[in-house]
């Protein structure tokens, strides 16, 4: 028998006193779910029309020669389970908020791959929609989801900052080296930013969150533990490819990499974090089909999820309509 959902508001998950979050909005629509029944249809289309777009981008011969030479099993399952950290912990997440069965996963999933091939944060409405729809609340679930957002952004901008501080206290002299230093201003508008950002954040979390303060708390854990996942598994992935080098150096190549995307005003990245390939494994060029490597093939598994669940998705919605 399918689980209930049950979305519990702060006040009573915490039993503290509610307060009124300053961005906290009232249900789209306060009576009926008709909308919702149709928006996760029309995200799937936009889905479907990326994926076309996506797969005519796609050179197959490239792609299998990038595959060919090196992976092993062991490659393929290490990628199948960094794949599903993204929704797993989402649903960890989600189940202790609101209770959500296992079925939720694939929902999930699809908020994954919609935010990967659609604008940013498509995926979260895509998500909202199907909370209206499937939930029985007295209010919108936006307030949870919002939350979950801020805070996936709040903690990645904490774990930025660590990542900053520990590399250059334990590599400066090498990122030197790398010509990180030539960027100082640059560098500390990036950093400037973020740290300001998150200030701000938690200047104003008692007006921008509605999750009680023992939520939060939990969702910024594994939110937290889900970065460190992600950094791991891609070391884990290059060294199974080029088991040559220790898998400590590929963290480290892993952890810059990703200190470098979540920098702002940092340009030519790529062209660092090359040099910074150059100093550990002595040549850029293998590093280079790696990352495109595990791009493709993330791109792929995107595509087969999209289609799969969106065709799903569309069918299930004529489905309703005939009943």
């Amino acid at each position: 028998m399918e689980s209930t959902f049950v979305y519990q508001d702060c006040y009573v998950m915490s039993g503290s006193a509610p307060h009124s979050p300053l961005f906290d909005p009232k249900p789209l629509i306060e009576t009926g779910r008709r909308w919702s029944r149709w928006l996760g249809p029309l995200i799937s289309v936009g889905v479907l029309a990326a994926i076309i777009i996506e797969i005519t981008k796609l050179n197959i011969t490239d792609m299998i020669s990038l595959f060919r030479e090196k992976t092993t099993p062991l490659f393929w399952v290490a990628f199948l389970i960094s794949y599903f950290v993204g929704p797993a912990t989402d649903w960890i997440i989600f189940r202790r908020l609101w209770n959500i069965p296992i079925s939720g996963f694939v929902a999930l999933l699809r908020k994954q791959v919609t935010n990967a091939l659609l604008p940013s944060y498509s995926g979260e409405v895509y998500f909202y929609a199907w909370a209206r729809e499937r939930t029985e609340l007295t209010g919108a679930p936006f307030g949870a989801i919002k939350d979950v957002a801020i805070l996936s952004a709040l903690t990645g901008n904490l774990a930025t900052l660590l990542m900053l501080g520990a590399v250059y206290i334990w590599f400066g002299d090498l990122l030197r080296e790398a010509h990180f230093g030539t960027q100082v201003k640059v560098f500390a508008a990036s950093i400037g930013f973020v740290a300001l950002s998150s200030l701000v954040m938690m200047i104003f979390r008692s007006r921008l969150f509605s999750l009680p303060r023992k939520e939060l708390w939990f969702v910024s854990a594994v939110v937290m533990l889900r970065i460190i996942a992600n950094t791991f598994f891609i070391a884990l992935l290059w060294h199974l490819i080029m088991p040559e080098i220790e898998l400590g150096w590929w963290v480290l190549v892993s952890t810059i990499k990703l200190l470098l995307t979540r920098l702002p005003f940092v340009p030519n990245q790529e062209g660092l974090f090359a040099s910074v390939a150059i100093l550990l494994i002595g040549n850029d060029q293998p590093l280079t089909k790696l990352v495109a490597a595990i791009a493709i093939g993330t791109l792929v598994l995107h595509i087969c999820f999209g289609v799969i669940l969106g065709v799903t998705d569309i069918l299930k919605t004529g489905d309703r309509k005939d009943a």
